[in-house]
């Protein structure tokens, strides 16, 4: 072993022995709750010269974008057919939705578009259904760890929403050309219809600038009939199939890319982000609303520069200067939805940034190093209120630190890492829930040394073995302390999650000449298991409140395969096992499995496909869930069976047709909102 790794491995374990001293929580106390360790590794950049693409330690599933094209389909539904994933769907088309991983609740995961963090500190989740699949370059998804590169580790994991680039240099469809417009346009059932455009183009005569601009626009009145059981769910004789009011929504996206690159390794960006979404807010199955709308508008920016600091000895740098502002306005002046009238404007903006850093280290290691800086704010509006509620803030400052060690010629990778957080909290005045006074803290600190480690060992060339382990945490965001939304209600008394993730899996990976082209399978076991766990608890009906249940415990298992035989036919499938269970003290709850997490889901494609088109076919299949936190009232198990085919022209076009929800299965998703039945979609998309 040489001497430097040596010494690698004895600092790492030098500052493990120092940081297993209690962290530094607030007001300066030392406790054993407030240490943390962080979740397994990803390498950022790899610095050893020919390795293989997939040397991490991370259960991690990267999506394609080409390979998500020819669909109508949504980022939701796209990752409910991957592996440990469930989507909540709050309604239908363009509704609300809401990412769980290994169990998770939609506030453990984290949701990056381009870098930036959705999840702000305003908190309600990141809205999945708000990003257009027509933009996105693709997907990556961690399972239970990610890299420090993100700055924030989630609970349950990471999803990397990965834009297209403003650049032609990997388009095989351009034949040398400096600009292209790609359209796609679709209809389909409920009188849904979108239209997607992009334009990509190289400016100047050297071709160094180039230019990306991204329209999206979708409309629908989502009308769909679905099973109202007018509020009585054991008694069917008064169950009829009716239509969804006031859902209704519309959509704007643009996203524009300019990006200039300096010699062979520097590129400066600016990217620019635009969205406005105006939707009515239906309510629950058997309590529609008439009027309720929810409204958003964003706006995101990112100065992005990615270089070579230093000609010899490489120390490549990514840094990052980001800025975004959100307006949500939610108007129930009739009580519709909520317990009370409402006509609420809420105003969060975030900026942030971000230094990272890695360089190589001899043939055998990779450091990377982080230094973010992150600041948010909160100001709640209510027109019903002659007093207002003062805004909120909180700044996030992280430090972090990673390494990755090849050992034994490479066929042992280790993966340790430090992250360091230091949260400000300031919480003024009375925050008002419903037109109750509630007070806060006006001031309050948290202090995290996360700790995590990950394990790589290469058993043979095509199968590899993936451990990680590492403690976490989570404050609660300012959605799940002051929220207000219609039947979804804050509490300021919530306290930080803690807890300890585990996992350990299987990766076998070959491609081959013959009949079988392609064969990838998976295999993992996890173990969570959460400390004063945060979830939105239904009260009533109609209400909703956050709470800490106690402690809670997933234990599950996943499976995933592809396969591809021949040249015309594809397969893959993926199965998900999990029990997440409420360890509260609480007798009536305890051992009760968690709301909205089902123990069995299932997903299966299979694709015949040529030069010319396609036909698929999708199976999906979620077992019984529970809505409730003592498992009485059940979302019932759903089969979803889509057909789809397409067909390529000679020129550059494609022409498909999907039906999804094949046999019309009328079911109902988190809280029982209904989702749509039987549904037709059509798309005509090409290039230019």
């Amino acid at each position: 072993m040489r001497p430097f790794c040596i010494k690698s491995i004895c600092s790492f374990a030098i500052i493990a022995l120092l940081t297993s001293t209690p962290a530094f929580g607030k007001e300066g106390t030392e406790s054993f709750e407030d240490l943390i360790l962080m979740e397994g590794i990803q390498v950022v950049a790899s610095p050893i010269e020919n390795e293989e693409v997939d040397l991490e330690a991370t259960h991690k599933t990267v999506l394609e974008g080409e390979g998500l094209e020819n669909r109508f389909a949504s980022v939701s539904e796209v990752l409910s057919e991957t592996v440990g994933l469930s989507i909540n769907r709050f309604g239908g088309l363009g509704d609300f939705s809401a990412i769980s991983i290994r169990g998770s609740s939609s506030e453990q995961v984290l949701v990056y578009l381009d870098g930036f963090l959705m999840n702000g500190a305003q908190g309600g989740g990141a809205d999945l259904a708000r990003i257009p699949l027509s933009q996105i370059e693709a997907i990556e998804i961690y399972r239970g760890s990610a890299p420090i590169a993100f700055g924030q580790s989630g609970i349950g994991g990471i999803v990397h929403i990965r834009t297209k680039a403003a650049t032609l240099e990997n388009g095989s469809s351009t034949r040398g050309r400096s600009r292209e417009l790609a359209y796609q346009v679709q209809y389909g059932s409920f009188n849904t219809s979108r239209l997607n455009t992009t334009y990509t183009g190289k400016l100047g005569k050297l071709g160094k600038t180039s230019l990306l601009i991204g329209l999206n626009q979708e409309r629908s009145d989502n009308d769909f009939e679905f099973l109202d059981d007018k509020g009585t769910q054991f008694n069917p004789t008064d169950d009829r199939i009716v239509k969804r009011k006031n859902s209704r929504f519309e959509s704007l996206n643009l996203l524009t890319k300019i990006g200039r690159s300096f010699g062979e390794k520097n590129r400066l960006s600016l990217d620019y982000h635009f969205l406005d979404t105006e939707k009515g807010v239906p309510g629950l199955g058997s309590f529609q609303s008439e009027q309720a709308a929810f409204n958003t508008q964003a706006h995101r920016a990112r100065v992005g520069f990615e270089g070579d600091a230093v000609s010899e000895g490489p120390l490549n740098l990514k840094l990052a200067l980001l800025y975004a502002t959100k307006n949500e306005a939610f108007q129930d002046r009739l009580g519709e939805i909520g317990i009370a009238n409402q006509d609420n404007e809420n105003k969060t903006d975030a900026a942030e940034a971000r230094l990272n850093a890695d360089r190589p280290i001899g043939g055998f290691q990779t450091f990377n190093a982080l230094l973010q800086f992150r600041q948010e704010r909160f100001r709640p509006f209510d027109r019903l209120l002659a007093t207002q509620t003062s805004t909120s803030r909180r700044k996030t400052l992280s430090i972090g630190l990673e390494d990755r060690i090849a050992l034994f010629q490479k066929r042992l990778y280790l993966s340790p890492g430090l992250l360091y957080d230091d949260i400000d909290n300031r919480f003024q005045g009375d925050t008002f829930l419903s037109g109750i006074g509630q007070p806060s803290p006006t001031h309050h600190e948290d202090r995290f040394l996360s700790r995590r480690i990950g394990f790589l060992v290469q058993l043979s060339p095509p199968l590899s073995l993936r451990a990680n382990i590492g403690r976490y945490f989570r404050a609660p965001n300012f959605f799940e302390l002051f929220g207000d939304r219609g039947g979804t209600l804050g509490n300021p008394e919530l306290r930080v999650e803690a807890g300890l993730n585990r996992d350990i899996g299987l990766h076998y990976r070959r491609r081959a000449k013959g009949l079988v082209r392609t064969l990838n399978l998976q295999a993992a076991y996890f173990h969570n298991v959460v400390d004063d766990q945060i979830l939105f608890v239904q009260t009533s009906q109609r209400t909703s409140r956050a709470e800490n249940i106690g402690r809670a415990e997933t234990i599950g298992q996943e499976l995933a395969g592809k396969i591809e035989l021949g040249s015309h036919l594809r397969l893959d499938a993926n199965y998900t096992h999990q029990r997440a269970v409420n360890k509260s003290d609480i007798p009536s709850q305890r051992g009760k499995i968690l709301p909205g997490r089902p123990v069995h889901a299932l997903s299966g494609k299979a694709e015949l496909y040529s030069a010319r088109g396609a036909l698929f076919y999708r199976y999906d299949y979620t077992a019984e869930n529970f809505l409730d936190r003592v498992n009485q009232r059940v979302a019932a198990a759903r089969h979803i069976h889509n057909l789809g085919f397409s067909i390529k022209g000679q020129s550059a076009w494609t022409l498909s047709l999907e039906v999804k929800n094949l046999s019309d299965n009328r079911i109902e998703d988190v809280f029982g909102f209904p989702l749509p039945g039987r549904a037709y979609f059509i798309t005509l998309e090409g290039r230019i």
